[in-house]
């Protein structure tokens, strides 16, 4: 019984932390901005959706904030073990990260939680009030999503994934572990997600913006 009142102390105390309330803050100011917006499409709801979630819990509760500012504690720790390169307190000499890849680690997380946080929301704003420009920020933000997976994490893979866990290991298919299955297959994989879905969405903003601009040059020659 003491375990799970220690599970729900823990839980409530990460809960409380500064990023974890600005993240729902977020989630709230948003709602409050989109209002309600009336017949808006299921596919739409979704697409606005995937951008909010992604700025709230991805770009300022988890990547920016956990990996980058190492808040709250317990979730920066679950990344020191996922990545060498947010090990900033371990020196280089000792298997800590090379100056340089830590800094391009952190220049990628603080992107996210400054820039692309914000460029997220507005995104979800205007694919729910059907703004006239929401497809040309859904077509930007795809590309700015796989941009971001390409930089991050296509550079272990072409120098033997020594960063990821099990951090040292020069293999980008180590031994199937719980632990290499829970913190590299599941961890590292999960970027895929990054990958297919900015994908589809980029494809589909840019071809619903050629099909409006169409008609609109249809329209305006007869």
């Amino acid at each position: 019984m003491h375990y799970y009142w220690n599970s729900a102390y823990i839980v409530c105390t990460i809960m409380k932390d500064t990023p974890i309330l600005v993240g729902v803050g977020v989630v709230v100011l948003t709602l409050a901005m989109v209002g309600q917006c009336e017949k808006v499409a299921r596919a739409n709801q979704m697409r606005a959706s995937w951008f909010l979630w992604n700025a709230a819990v991805f770009h300022i509760m988890m990547d920016g904030c956990s990996g980058g500012l190492n808040r709250p504690a317990l979730m920066g720790a679950n990344y020191r073990i996922v990545d060498n390169r947010f090990r900033t307190h371990i020196p280089e000499s000792k298997g800590g990260p090379h100056h340089g890849e830590a800094a391009g680690g952190f220049v990628v997380v603080m992107v996210e939680l400054l820039i692309m946080s914000v460029l997220c929301i507005i995104t979800c704003v205007g694919i729910m009030k059907n703004k006239p420009w929401h497809h040309e920020m859904q077509a930007l933000m795809s590309a700015v999503h796989l941009f971001g997976v390409i930089m991050f994490v296509v550079p272990e893979f072409l120098t033997q994934c020594q960063n990821m866990a099990p951090i040292g290991e020069k293999s980008c298919l180590p031994e199937l572990t719980p632990f290499t299955f829970f913190y590299y297959y599941f961890g590292v994989g999960a970027n895929l997600v990054w990958v297919f879905v900015p994908l589809y969405l980029g494809y589909t903003a840019i071809m619903e913006s050629a099909e409006i601009k169409a008609k609109a040059m249809k329209l305006k020659t007869n």
